[in-house]
């Protein structure tokens, strides 16, 4: 099983060191000295690990080819939500549906995966904080077998997948329980941080992998 390809890059995404005029990189500076440490230490009394984890990671300047690793706790902590919960069953029934539709391949066990669907948390203010508007999707194996008289049947083995270009888009709202003085403002000062080359983007990804087997069986 696999993910499906990533997503493309949004024409609105900023661009790391676009703008290093001496003005921008000043305020950039201010930024990184007051707002950021203002956000951590936010995210650090109200327990919200993984916000500060990944927003550290955003902070941390790292390379271009960087990707953050979601790890298994907080993997665990975004599957419970109720929109992940919900939007990785409709991806089960499509790929049920999808394992039907191929009922000729019977007795041999295929690759079905879901496309990338858009989901925004509300249950879950860590998890709100930390990837905003992200997406997942479902990979499996499948095998379906039949039997005279009998409905189709299939063995599902799936996982479920996390995809996150951690930015700050123009057109984004920081969104959760976050004072005003902190919130007014954030998305355009944390964009301004990577066009002045003080901070750098990046993708996000996890999967339930490690988290047991996730399986389904049944009539389809």
């Amino acid at each position: 099983m696999h993910p499906p390809p990533d997503p493309p890059i949004p024409s609105s995404h900023p661009k790391f060191g676009s703008d290093t005029s001496v003005l921008n990189r000043s305020e950039a500076g201010l930024i990184s000295a007051t707002t950021a440490p203002a956000v951590l230490a936010y995210f650090d009394s109200k327990g919200y690990e993984f916000a500060a984890d990944i927003f550290g990671a955003y902070l941390g300047n790292n390379g271009p080819d960087y990707e953050y690793i979601i790890n298994t706790r907080y993997v665990e902590k975004v599957v419970k939500t109720r929109a992940v919960a919900g939007k990785a069953q409709e991806q089960l029934d499509f790929i049920k549906r999808e394992a039907k539709r191929n009922a000729d391949r019977v007795g041999v066990w295929q690759e079905i995966t879901s496309s990338w669907e858009p989901v925004r948390v509300t249950d879950d203010s860590d998890v709100t904080l930390a990837l905003g508007d992200f997406s997942v999707a479902v990979g499996s194996d499948v095998k379906v077998q039949s039997a005279e008289g009998q409905p189709l049947f299939a063995e599902i083995r799936y996982r479920i997948y996390i995809y996150d270009l951690y930015d700050f888009d123009k057109s984004a709202e920081w969104s959760g329980d976050i004072e005003l003085s902190v919130k007014k403002g954030l998305n355009h000062d944390m964009r301004q941080l990577e066009e002045a080359g003080w901070a750098r983007s990046f993708k996000a990804r996890g999967d339930t992998q490690f988290l047991g087997g996730y399986t389904w069986s049944g009539a389809i």
